[in-house]
């Protein structure tokens, strides 16, 4: 069975430029971010660049309503200790793995009139693609791919979508 590949195969990328603030909590440090990161992948380790040039990793963690980083070494004391208010930084982000999503879901969600792309998460689109994958060729597999187009035609038809309005106007 064949695949289409999707254009999901990112090289190690900075984000640019952000702006954080350190902050303490139960006697652990975390920056907040000033605006929330939403097409950057969390819970894996990033490298950072800090005000004073030195590099460390840290961990995204992504919450409704904010982006907050969590240091990995210890690198940020010297990097960005001391610095008040809001401070820039450089974030880069590791590459993100190919992912395929089989013909047979591909061939649904277009003879539906759905672009797969429509969905901003990328953990949707992945999530998407590696269920239907991981079922064999039969009714199992058949009932998955109709989950997703159903699933994919609810979330569109809420204007949930990135591009909600043109794809709801294909079909």
């Amino acid at each position: 069975m064949t695949a289409t590949a999707m254009d999901e195969t990112l090289s190690t990328q900075a984000v640019g430029r952000v702006w954080m603030r350190t902050e303490t909590a139960d006697g652990r440090t975390v920056f907040v971010l000033r605006n929330r990161l939403s097409d950057v992948p969390v819970r894996r380790p990033v490298d950072v660049t800090y005000p004073s040039g030195r590099r460390g990793r840290l961990r995204l963690l992504g919450f409704d309503e904010a982006t907050v980083a969590t240091p990995l070494d210890d690198d940020w004391r010297i990097g960005a200790s001391g610095v008040p208010g809001w401070w820039p930084a450089i974030l880069a982000v590791p590459t993100l793995r190919p992912f395929r999503v089989p013909a047979d879901l591909a061939a649904a969600l277009r003879d539906a009139g759905i672009d797969l792309e429509a969905f901003p998460m990328l953990g949707q689109r992945r999530h998407a693609a590696s269920w239907v994958r991981s079922a064999e060729p039969g009714p199992v597999r058949q009932q998955r791919i109709a989950a997703v187009v159903a699933a994919a035609v609810d979330y569109l038809e809420a204007g949930q979508g990135r591009h909600a309005e043109s794809a709801r106007g294909q079909r």
